[in-house]
């Protein structure tokens, strides 16, 4: 490990690079990433080697939203159910907007979560809103969960932001994993079987081949674009991964569609070991494997 003299701060989303995205396909100087996750990271002054993966998306807004809860409400008044009356903001007949990072060290993986609903839910998450109450609007939730590998159990933690409350559980390992390598060649040779893939696709400049899903009904399709083996454009650690994902199916007779891209991605990392502890102020609650307990 090396040592960093990174003072913490308060870090907004987004990623500080101190050298390009990408580099040769064998990557010997490790790109420096300055943590910025939306929160405050306790930075340790020690760094992690890692595998750094960042994902935009959308999902297409439900067909007519507006007008089937305008519709249901006039129909619940009408029949005494209810007397309010829903208001709406902007943003819904609009794409909502999801982002995600992934973190991958030896035996550590993060992951941060952010996505977008429409809905009239209360800010605070102990209260109900009525179907037909309140105003209706683009709402923001954020998750990370973080897992640690060690011999003796595998500890995952999940955290949501919302109601500032999570879980730690403390699991039996069935194995060590290296979370960096454990999509590479082998894996992806696997996935890509000969004639499996039905194209090609580019993200980020990386080659990678488009393969259907095997559970795609008539109502249901979806396909990702998996990093190309065997390509000199690629490096050996990104081989087999998913870049990019869209997932389509219908309602009342429309298509709906959700999909994903990788927007940066940096195949040999060094990151402050702290954002792997976790945001703080959170309300904890822990759960044990009793095979660990009985182990003591």
């Amino acid at each position: 490990m090396n040592k960093l003299k990174t003072p913490g701060l308060l870090l907004a989303i987004g990623l500080t690079l101190t050298t390009p995205v990408f580099a040769e396909r064998d990557v010997d100087a490790p790109v420096t990433i300055v943590p910025q996750l939306g929160y405050e990271v306790k930075l340790t002054g020690v760094s992690e080697a890692v595998v750094y993966l960042e994902f935009a998306g959308q999902k297409s807004p439900a067909p007519d939203w507006r007008n089937f809860v305008e519709s249901q409400c006039e129909l619940y008044r009408k029949v005494g159910t209810t007397t309010a009356t829903p208001t709406f903001a902007d943003g819904w007949d609009k794409p909502l907007k999801n982002r995600s990072v992934t973190i991958l060290a030896k035996h550590m993986r993060y992951h941060f979560y952010e996505f977008r609903t429409y809905d009239n839910g209360s800010d605070d998450p102990k209260e109900k809103t009525e179907f037909c109450g309140g105003q209706y609007r683009v709402r923001v939730h954020t998750s990370v969960a973080i897992s640690k590998v060690r011999p003796e159990r595998t500890v995952n933690a999940t955290y949501e932001f919302e109601t500032k409350k999570g879980l730690i559980s403390n699991l039996r390992t069935a194995a060590m994993v290296d979370f960096r390598t454990r999509f590479g060649p082998a894996d992806s040779r696997f996935i890509l079987k000969p004639g499996q893939g039905t194209g090609v696709g580019q993200v980020l400049g990386l080659p990678c081949v488009v393969v259907p899903s095997l559970l795609d009904t008539k109502d249901q399709t979806s396909e990702s674009c998996y990093a190309s083996a065997d390509n000199e454009k690629v490096p050996k650690i990104m081989e087999g991964r998913a870049l990019k994902g869209i997932s389509t199916w219908w309602v009342q007779g429309k298509k709906i569609s959700e999909s994903r891209e990788a927007t940066r991605l940096i195949p040999s990392g060094l990151i402050d070991s702290g954002v792997f502890d976790g945001p703080a102020g959170m309300v904890m609650r822990e759960h044990t494997d009793p095979g660990l307990k009985a182990a003591k």
